[in-house]
């Protein structure tokens, strides 16, 4: 999942509409023939295309559709780019008139590219305005432009194919360019195609930049919590082009690295919220069945007494207490996996697609369907506790005599508030417990978003001197 690209800063574009002449003839624009417009100079569109308005310096791109589509770079832009097409944005479109279907000239400067090229090669003897030579790169130094027509396919933005906002930008296949070139080159440079000089010229090889992205489905490398383990997934995969290209000949760029590590603080803070609100809701689930248990077995405990009459033991019972909260529990997950589906894919899975650009599967993920069928097989457990050991520890005399009271006697004492004091005890207890939670709760999320290492260590002494100081 690779694609080279060259870009090319502060190019020329000129709307054909308001050429003179026939821009078409290579003898009209450019220098150094009798039919010129503008005579000597380096290009001649400047002359012959000038119009009303203040020529744009464009961004423009090469770029390999059909690989970057399937790579997945820029979804939302699936078009095609044509041998001769363009896309233009739509600042450039208003400035110079364009619509789709339009044409438009650009001037390139790809003389040095050519000349390094030509450098490399063993002596191509050729014939220029009949002079023999074997060095092409000096051509290129006196005849380093080319003016290209192309054809206006598409104007708007191409959101997710660059890493940052470009204004101005124009857009042309890769793979069909260098056969345009050649077709609008200078004349004085036809020659070189004659010789064979062409042949072993590969557009591959002078890509400014490669494009790399993670193979399908990416989003599941960026789900990592940790930071440290995704740093490691990208270098892992981008180690081995690095290696076939050469260390030193490249600058590398991983733009979306800087941004997940600054997400990782939002993340672990927000992990930490939500493991809050778990625990809160599993200790609330605890206590409302260990409630409605207590008062079933109570009102069920007549029954109870039959049943251990007619033989039921001792796991019998328990079975009874496990069935009877399950009953609560089994029903209340299925509702619930029910109505998480139907929330996300209705509600967060469009909003993942429309507003990240992300694919998300609609189906509920393996790990939340996991954390809830272990949650409604653990709550019940844990809650079922004290019932079980209410209706093992009862006699069989005191669960069927119907005119005694099944509860114990309470005993409340009476005392004047005046002469009442609160304890030390308690007083010292309710601030220490305070200073705690604020150090986990406030002060230790701080320093890790505020990166304050001082305070983190701070808040880890403290810590660690009350467990001391509780186990003395």
């Amino acid at each position: 999942y690779s694609t080279p690209r060259v870009y090319m800063e502060n190019v020329l574009v000129f709307n054909n509409a308001t050429c003179q002449g026939d821009p078409s003839n290579r003898q009209i624009r450019y220098p150094g023939f009798e039919e010129s417009a503008c005579g000597a100079g380096a290009t001649c569109l400047d002359w012959i295309c000038a119009g009303d308005y203040e020529t744009p310096s464009v961004t423009v791109y090469l770029i390999n559709q059909e690989k970057e589509k399937r790579m997945g770079l820029g979804r939302d832009f699936t078009q095609p780019i044509d041998a001769g097409d363009a896309v233009v944005d739509h600042t450039t479109a208003l400035m110079l008139n364009l619509n789709i279907g339009s044409t438009i000239w650009i001037d390139f400067d790809f003389g040095a590219s050519l000349s390094s090229y030509c450098a490399s090669l063993n002596g191509v003897s050729f014939d220029v305005n009949g002079t023999t030579s074997d060095d092409a790169s000096n051509l290129f130094t006196l005849w380093p432009r080319v003016s290209m027509p192309f054809r206006v396919s598409a104007i708007g933005k191409v959101a997710g194919k660059f890493k940052q906002d470009v204004k101005s930008y124009v857009l042309v296949g890769y793979d069909s360019f260098f056969s345009k070139l050649l077709e609008n080159q200078h004349p004085a440079l036809d020659p070189l195609e004659a010789v064979g000089l062409w042949k072993g010229f590969n557009m591959a090889h002078f890509g400014d930049l490669i494009v790399l992205n993670l193979p399908p489905s990416r989003a599941s490398y960026y789900a990592e919590v940790e930071f440290l383990k995704l740093q490691s997934s990208l270098i892992d995969f981008i180690t081995p082009a690095i290696e076939a290209i050469g260390f030193g000949q490249i600058e590398i760029d991983v733009p979306l690295l800087p941004f997940m590590q600054l997400l990782q603080y939002l993340t672990m803070f927000i992990g930490l919220l939500i493991n809050i609100i778990i625990t809160m809701v599993v200790v609330l689930s605890v206590v409302l069945i260990h409630s409605l248990l207590m008062i079933t077995m109570n009102q069920r405990s007549f029954e109870q007494g039959v049943m251990r009459m007619m033989g039921l033991d001792r796991i019998g019972l328990v079975i009874v207490v496990l069935t009877q909260t399950l009953l609560y529990s089994i029903p209340g997950m299925v509702f619930g996996l029910i109505l998480a589906a139907v929330v996300f894919a209705g509600i967060v899975a469009p909003i993942f697609e429309t507003q990240g650009g992300i694919p998300t599967s609609k189906s509920l993920p393996s790990q939340a369907i996991s954390l809830g069928v272990i949650l409604a097989a653990v709550i019940p457990i844990a809650s079922s506790a004290v019932p079980i050991y209410f209706v093992l520890s009862r006699t069989l005399r005191d669960v069927l005599d119907l005119r005694r009271s099944k509860h114990d006697a309470v005993q409340v004492s009476i005392s004047r508030s005046t002469t009442t004091r609160v304890p030390l005890w308690v007083i010292i207890g309710g601030i220490i417990f305070f200073l705690f939670g604020f150090m986990i709760y406030v002060l230790l999320p701080m320093s890790v978003v505020a990166q304050d290492l001082g305070m983190l260590l701070g808040v880890f002494f403290a810590i660690i001197l009350a467990m001391l100081v509780g186990l003395v």
